[in-house]
């Protein structure tokens, strides 16, 4: 299975940690490189600085050592053709210990003796985040605003100079050092990429046998109609197998069981959750008889982030979807991500809080039949600085007059009756009278209301509204594309008037490639499950006293509900397909127009569309009647970032 860095390092690190009467030695992990710009403090003022581009403790590992206790430092080499040598940065208000690549290389040959315990030059004393400013175009002595940066100086210094960092437990013998790129370009935002900022806490390869026949631990399946278990001695894989069956919904779900999840004391209110899986099917003659794949993480029954892969979508052969589907072949299986920035309401520090992992096969078109393997699954962490709201602008930001119906589709007020038996398709009921149906207001003062109160409690209400902004269709080059390497957040900021315990299912979502790729995320209902899942959805739901601490307004009944989604365009997705681009690997894909291109693909395009449904009610307690879904949403942001590194 996949081979992990991390691993070699954790285990070095053991290693290290059983030789009697010494100290391990620090383990620095790989360092993003960072560019500092001076567009978030104006570009007038000529402001180089990178505040907090990354924290220390996130790039390290110690055995014996507190990491606040390390001590790290910083070289800088020679730029190519400088004479006399300069100083280019400081970090914290600190300067490099050494100054060109002579004095470094005498200083590595002798072990790293400056880095030992460098008086002065303790970056990470006191700080947690290594804060960056280029002190030839912002001198350290000085306020902006500063001149604009000049020739040559301005060119170097976009190019970049390499730069050690060093960590250190004050042992003799126990320095570390990583080299990483630090530049400054003008007129840009700050920004890092690379390094190694994934933190594996479980990795699952099923390799001792059928983890269904081990009890309370491993994963457990869960049965809907017409689905079976099983488990791939020769792949080492956990399977769901249907048949082709017309008029009948087939699905079946694997999901980690509580002693499998990621407990929250393990994230906090710094990482972000990020799960993954590898996928493959078998048994299908064609790629349209590929069933369709979810991909969960979930915290209770109250949020879920959950990635939706239509290979197949209304039942067309249209090899374009089909791109997306998992691999055929199970020794190189198809590899999908999802992440989850937390909700970070009180219940989630109460100890028993957690994520857990599920995936799902579902067949709701006839031809769907055949087996979906899921060979790996990995949970872990990755620092929320990586994504954080200052490392760059808005690429779209929707405000109330924004958020206005453009097409009239994009508005859908629909209500249905559910089905009787398990399998059953749920039927729209062409009956409903106006008065019982959902409904959608909008204003380009307050934003657009979505509201349930007069569902019958026999009928599952559904009001859908997708977004199409004219800021979007009327300057078709600024849409927001999907493309490889990139990862986009979306923050929704959601209030309601409804009272948290009559709350439904919140479905926030964004797509790509028309609807093949399918990102979504789910808060509530407040009456889904248990009397635990229900707490917690009563605390994470906007409404009445919504405990969402991420606010735009204090005190506001509700708040900001960040979603991640992936880019389709992942090379990671056809590892059985031939070649080293994505273009060999999603021809068709990779040829839709792109980033800053006037033409747009109806139906298939890779630009991101956004909607938000109520599901009212689809949850199961007892008192899932009392539930009457309502919430308004005034303001969206969408941003694009370089994919977190995971591998």
């Amino acid at each position: 299975m996949m081979k992990r860095l991390t691993k070699s390092l954790i285990a070095a690190a053991v290693s290290m940690s059983c030789v009697c009467g010494f100290a391990s030695a620090p383990v620095l992990l790989d360092l993003p490189s960072i560019n500092i710009g001076d567009l978030e403090e104006g570009a007038e003022n000529n402001f180089f600085i990178y505040s907090n581009a990354f924290k220390f403790d996130f790039y390290v590992k110690d055995n014996d050592t507190s990491l606040s206790a390390l001590i790290w430092s910083f070289d800088e080499a020679t730029f190519p053709g400088e004479s006399p040598e300069v100083p280019w940065f400081n970090i914290n208000g600190i300067g490099a210990v050494l100054l060109g690549d002579a004095a470094i290389a005498a200083d590595a040959a002798a072990g790293y003796p400056a880095h030992l315990n460098p008086s002065g030059k303790n970056i990470r004393s006191g700080n947690t985040f290594a804060s960056f400013r280029d002190i030839v175009f912002s001198p350290a002595s000085g306020s902006p605003p500063f001149p604009p940066p000049t020739e040559p100086a301005k060119s170097r210094h976009a190019v970049g100079k390499v730069v050690y960092f060093y960590v250190s437990d004050g042992t003799p013998g126990n320095t570390q050092r990583k080299a990483t790129i630090v530049k400054s370009t003008d007129n840009t935002y700050d920004s890092k990429s690379g390094g190694y900022v994934y933190t594996v806490v479980q990795d699952d390869t099923f390799t001792t046998g059928d983890p269904y026949s081990t009890g309370p631990g491993g994963w457990l399946f869960v049965e809907g109609y017409g689905s079976a278990k099983g488990y791939s001695s020769a792949n080492h894989a956990i399977t769901t197998t249907i048949s082709n069956e017309a008029g009948k919904f087939r699905s079946g779900s694997w999901q980690s069981n509580y002693v499998e999840w990621l407990p929250y004391t393990m994230v906090g209110t710094e990482n972000v959750v990020r799960a993954k899986y590898y996928i493959y099917g078998s048994g299908q003659a064609a790629k349209n008889e590929i069933p369709n794949l979810r991909l969960r993480l979930t915290v209770s029954s109250a949020v879920n982030s959950m990635l939706e892969v239509y290979g197949t979508v209304n039942g067309a052969h249209d090899t374009t979807y089909q791109e997306l589907a998992p691999s055929q072949d199970p020794t190189k299986p198809s590899l999908y991500r999802v992440d989850m920035w937390p909700i970070d309401v009180p219940k989630m520090s109460d100890g028993l809080a957690g994520f857990s992992r599920a995936w799902d096969l579902y067949g709701d078109m006839p031809q769907f039949k055949g087996t979906l393997g899921m060979a790996e699954s990995v949970i872990g962490t990755y620092p929320r600085s990586e994504i954080a709201t200052t490392v760059v602008a808005p690429s779209k930001t929707y405000n109330p007059s924004d958020l206005l119906t453009y097409f009239p589709a994009d508005n859908q007020t629909l209500l249905y009756i559910p089905g009787v038996v398990v399998g059953d398709f749920p039927t729209s009921d062409t009956g409903a009278l106006p008065s019982q149906l959902p409904t959608i207001v909008e204003s380009s003062v307050t934003g657009v209301l979505l509201d349930c109160a007069n569902v019958p409690t026999n009928r599952v209400g559904a009001p859908v509204r997708d977004f199409n902004p004219p800021q979007d269709y009327t300057d078709i080059p600024s849409l927001v594309r999907m493309d490889e390497n990139k990862q986009y957040v979306l923050r929704w900021h959601l209030t309601s008037t409804q009272q948290l315990n009559s709350q439904s299912q919140i479905r926030m979502r964004a797509r790509g490639i028309g609807f093949a790729w399918s990102q979504k995320l789910e808060v509530g209902g407040a009456q889904a499950a248990g009397s635990y899942s229900n707490a917690m959805a009563q605390e994470v739901v906007p409404g009445v006293g919504s405990l969402n601490p991420d606010k735009l307004t204090p005190g506001e009944n509700g708040g900001w509900y960040t979603m991640i989604m992936q880019t389709a365009l992942s090379q990671d997705i056809r590892p059985d397909v031939p070649g080293s681009t994505i273009a060999e690997k999603m021809p068709l894909i990779s040829a839709l127009p792109g980033s800053g291109s006037p033409s747009f693909a109806p139906g298939k395009d890779r630009a991101i569309r956004m909607g938000i449904d109520i599901l009212n009610t689809i949850s199961g307690g007892p008192l899932k009647n009392q539930e009457k879904g309502n919430v308004l949403i005034d303001k969206l942001e969408l941003r694009v970032y370089n994919l977190a590194i995971d591998q």
